[in-house]
């Protein structure tokens, strides 16, 4: 059973004894009223009428007619609302580090950047949705609440009224024709000084939620923090999991939360090795006030774990999770990435964007001394026991992973499954389970007597009708798609002026894996994909030179709904 499950039978037998319970109600309702037009007293037989002065006075009393309920569930409509996507924090090593060492063995860089891409599609007047950027903080409600903290951030485009927010959707511009419009951002150090998490908001337009997608960027040549990372910025959530974590020697794993909304956050944390669920404490009751930012050193909680996952649960506010993950390989470093939350736990997890050296290549890279990397895939089960089986999909079809596609997982446990074998290319990776898992997939990056970097990408949902992805400006981005089932997809580039690339189509066939070099424009900052059909799965491969490598989902934009089902009844 998975966690939530039981509360979910539980609202259900609810819901079932209230609809009996209601339908009691109103059948003897009825027969009351049946009743009442039996026995009515009439005068002389006939109900007797007087007027008078216009007025009309009865001795009969008419039943009256029993008003028409209508007990089923129908949305109450709701106001539109603001977007919010957190971005991940500059990867950074804990407290106590020595700032004045050498470059060469300092656990900084000389040369760290750090910058966030927001990229923004108008409606069909060509309008776009306001959207500012903030960072975060580390004590709860330093700028006097996120409304505040907001009006002091940076505004990348200009509120629109509220009447175009919440307004009719656009059909067209002003003169009849429809028009689309983009914008593009790139803010450097997003998260300040600090190097804290930031806060894009994007609002609505037309009663809808404004189409948008952030995503933050690191990159650094030197230090122990040596590599490139490009994380999606996620919507805040009251429930996540991550896998991907390790924290065995040499490997720092640092957990950090973010609290964006205007309500304090309660959180509980349960984390999973490979035997299961890990005996912790110090792992519930976290409290998180408005816009508070709190990091947490994983090793601490759960040492020596080569695979580990997290479960993020909160009350209260709404928060983002993200797990800062890097390692040493004695002084040479071995790579830094930021994990963020998978898809929903389930029997089939998708991870699109899996990069993979070539066995040659990591051979050169293991010659090394210290050095022990590979490519892998990380799996958790959330609940009963399972046995999961990996499948590798390339632009060839199906490639082989040798005996070792099939790992057994103890009851909400974690195992890995090593891709090693897989010739050099851009993959998705397919995990089939019996009982709901996550997974988070990982690939290595680069070269003889020079650092080694890593990617960690998280499982995804299915692509939605219209979505739009954010892409750095470090590196050369490729889009791999996935179809579970054949599909096309439309796909258009903005560049860094929010100007439009031509619209492009893909076909994907059933069980195939598509990657596609997104260069047709100038430094590209963000590509629109739309589809009419279900099963397709998309993600994003960042590579830097030899050695920098990244990669992150496409996820669907944050959901806003244009009502929620009331039920009116007993």
């Amino acid at each position: 059973m998975t966690p939530g499950s039981d509360e979910q039978a539980q609202l259900g037998r609810g819901a079932r004894k209230r609809a009996v319970r209601r339908d009691a109600v109103l059948e003897a309702y009825g027969r009351s009223e049946r009743r009442r037009g039996w026995a009515l007293p009439t005068l002389g037989g006939v109900g007797a009428l007087l007027l008078v002065g216009g007025v009309a006075y009865g001795t009969t009393v008419l039943p009256a007619t029993p008003a028409a309920l209508n007990t089923g569930a129908a949305p109450a409509a709701l106001s539109a609302a603001t977007a919010q996507y957190v971005c991940p924090a500059a990867p950074r090593l804990p407290s106590g580090a020595d700032e004045a060492t050498d470059v060469d063995f300092s656990p900084l860089s000389s040369d760290a950047s750090t910058e966030a891409t927001v990229s923004l599609f108008s409606d069909l007047a060509g309008r776009l949705p306001g959207s500012t950027l903030r960072p975060a903080t580390t004590a709860g409600d330093a700028h006097g609440g996120p409304e505040a903290a907001a009006a002091s951030g940076e505004e990348l485009t200009t509120s629109q009224p509220d009447d175009i927010q919440q307004g009719a959707p656009a059909t067209s511009g002003a003169d009849g024709v429809a028009v689309r419009d983009a914008g593009a951002h790139r803010v450097g150090a997003p998260g300040g000084e600090q190097g804290l998490p930031s806060v894009v908001t994007v609002e609505p337009l037309g009663g809808q939620a404004g189409l948008g997608s952030a995503i933050a960027a690191y990159s650094a040549s030197d230090g122990d923090l040596t590599g490139l990372d490009v994380s999606a910025c996620t919507v805040p959530s009251h429930q996540q999991r991550l896998t991907g974590a390790t924290t065995t020697l040499g490997s720092t794993a640092i957990l950090v939360l973010t609290n964006p909304s205007a309500s304090a956050a309660t959180v509980d944390l349960r984390l999973f090795g490979a035997e299961g669920i890990i005996d912790s404490p110090g792992t519930s009751g976290l409290v998180l006030g408005p816009d508070q930012t709190r990091s947490f050193v994983l090793g601490g909680l759960a040492p020596n774990e080569e695979n580990l996952a997290v479960e993020v649960r909160s009350s209260g506010g709404a928060v983002s999770a993200s797990i800062q993950q890097h390692r040493l390989f004695g002084v040479m470093p071995g790579g830094v990435d930021i994990i963020t939350p998978n898809a929903d736990a389930s029997q089939r997890q998708v991870v699109p964007g899996v990069s993979s050296p070539g066995a040659d290549a990591l051979e050169e890279l293991n010659s090394q001394d210290d050095v022990d990397v590979a490519p892998a895939v990380q799996i958790a089960a959330t609940g009963s026991a399972t046995t999961a089986e990996v499948t590798a999909l390339g632009p060839d079809g199906p490639a082989s992973l040798g005996s070792g596609s099939v790992v057994e997982l103890a009851a909400n446990g974690t195992g890995s499954v090593d891709l090693s074998n897989l010739p050099a290319g851009e993959y998705t990776i397919v995990v089939e389970a019996d009982a709901p898992v996550i997974a988070t997939a990982r690939s290595v990056s680069g070269a003889a007597e020079e650092s080694v970097d890593m990617a960690l990408t998280p499982s995804t949902s299915e692509l939605a009708f219209d979505q739009l992805v954010s892409l750095p400006s470090h590196g050369t981005s490729q889009l791999v798609v996935y179809g579970s089932a054949a599909g096309t997809i439309e796909y258009q580039l903005v560049d860094e002026s929010g100007s439009l690339g031509e619209t492009q189509q893909q076909e994907v066939a059933e069980g195939d894996s598509v990657t596609l070099d997104l260069d047709d424009v100038d430094a590209p900052a963000g590509v629109r994909i739309s589809t009419t059909d279900t099963g397709l799965f998309a993600g994003v491969i960042v590579s830097d030179g030899a050695t920098g490598l990244s990669g992150y989902p496409v996820t669907p934009a944050a959901a806003n709904g244009t009502g929620v089902p009331v039920r009116v009844g007993y």
